[in-house]
């Protein structure tokens, strides 16, 4: 199932950073594939069930703390369609904080404007 952009409702950067989540059986380390203030794309040829709960932990430079956050596996790509399209799965966050969603704006406004900067 891919649900990806037809249901996407805020914009995305291209951002890869490692990340680590959590279900309740294991801890994962896998890339991020981009990211917005609802959530993220993990890219991973072992995507976890839709529907699966998640605990999310990455660092957004320049900041020292992780990022935290509880999500929901809500999609999957099970597997690579093409170049810019890897198998992975598309996870939203849940439950984040006004201040942990002005953290991800602040970031992806200032990741914009100095990549607009190069182009």
């Amino acid at each position: 199932m891919n649900q990806g952009a037809e249901n996407r409702i805020t914009s995305r950067i291209k951002f890869q950073i490692l990340m680590d989540y959590s279900d309740h059986e294991s801890i994962l380390f896998d890339f991020c594939n981009d990211l917005s203030t609802g959530g993220v794309f993990i890219e991973t040829i072992t995507p976890l069930p839709v529907g699966t709960k998640v605990n999310i932990s990455f660092t957004l430079p320049p900041h020292n703390q992780p990022f935290k956050s509880k999500a929901l596996v809500r999609w999957i790509r099970t597997t690579r369609e093409s170049s810019d399209k890897p198998a992975g799965m598309g996870v939203l966050f849940v439950g984040q904080s006004d201040e942990e969603r002005k953290t991800l704006e602040d970031h992806i406004k200032f990741y914009k404007e100095f990549t607009e900067k190069f182009k």
